[in-house]
């Protein structure tokens, strides 16, 4: 989640903290165990347009077919399925 600078920003973001993933490393193999009943588990991850720290290399994703495979592969074993390219 990008911080914008808004003046209720840290009421807000103090409301959301018991959703907040501050080691998502951790959590690696079982996002199932956070929200046991969901269907899916849905991510949006960024690509760098936007984002000062992208999570993915679009343009190596959009020229490698096998690269965007991986990824899928790699989202698929932990139980996450895309809903959301932020670029």
């Amino acid at each position: 989640m990008r911080m914008r600078r808004k003046k209720n920003l840290v009421p807000r973001m103090e409301r959301c903290a018991s959703w907040q993933i501050r080691t998502p490393q951790e959590l690696r193999g079982s996002w199932r165990s956070l929200l046991p009943g969901a269907r899916q588990l849905r991510v949006e991850l960024g690509c760098g347009n936007w984002s000062p720290a992208p999570h993915v290399d679009l343009k190596g994703l959009t020229a490698d077919a096998g690269a965007r495979h991986r990824l899928l592969d790699t989202l698929g074993e932990n139980g996450l399925t895309i809903s959301a390219l932020n670029c």
